[in-house]
């Protein structure tokens, strides 16, 4: 990949994993957050999630972007 120029996948260059791939509960745990903070981080529109069936989900690079963004 070459300086500059943004990867097509958030995860990187290597096949997405179930790692990659986190419930509100798992958010919640890695930032120390409750879940139903996840659940308004989400509905603000602070911290993107994907829709999977009626399910929502959390990529881990949405969350680290989100840490990285919100850090003083």
């Amino acid at each position: 990949m070459s300086a500059g120029r943004p990867t097509p996948n958030p995860w990187g260059d290597r096949p997405l994993e179930r790692t990659d791939i986190l419930d509100r509960e798992q958010v919640g745990e890695l930032l120390g957050l409750r879940p139903s903070t996840i659940d308004d981080l989400r509905r603000r529109g602070e911290l993107r999630a994907i829709r999977l069936g009626r399910h929502r989900r959390f990529l881990r690079a949405d969350v680290e972007e989100y840490v990285v963004a919100n850090r003083s």
